[in-house]
């Protein structure tokens, strides 16, 4: 390492690299910016978090990561029952097209088609 990059390294506290060093690793785990940041606001300000500070904001994420697993639990078996069907129509996935929705447009498979997506928002 240069010697001025040690020195402005040295020019932060050691409680803001904690809290880079955490968004960093919240990023791996897919939050956002937004998410990170609600969530470092409640870290005490004016000093350094300490070892219950962490534990806490570590259950919030916790809690938000088993929700993020569950979604992404029930999308796999959705998708196992889905994707290769063949059908074309999508008159059945859950997906796209809940409640063959599509059907509205005509028969056939209406996306395919270029009729747009209920989920779009299209």
């Amino acid at each position: 390492m240069h010697l001025e990059s040690a020195t402005y390294i040295s020019s932060f506290m050691r409680a803001d690299i904690r809290r880079l060093s955490f968004a960093l690793v919240a990023q791996e785990f897919g939050f956002t910016i937004k998410e990170i940041s609600v969530q470092l606001g409640t870290l005490p300000p004016g000093r350094a978090p300490n070892k219950a500070d962490w534990q806490r904001l570590s259950q919030q994420f916790k809690v938000h990561l088993n929700e993020r697993i569950a979604r992404m639990e029930r999308l796999r078996s959705q998708l196992e029952g889905r994707m290769g069907c063949g059908c074309l129509s999508l008159d059945k996935c859950e997906l796209y097209n809940a409640g063959d929705a599509a059907s509205s447009y005509g028969r056939g498979p209406r996306f395919v088609y270029g009729d747009k997506s209920f989920r779009s928002g299209s």
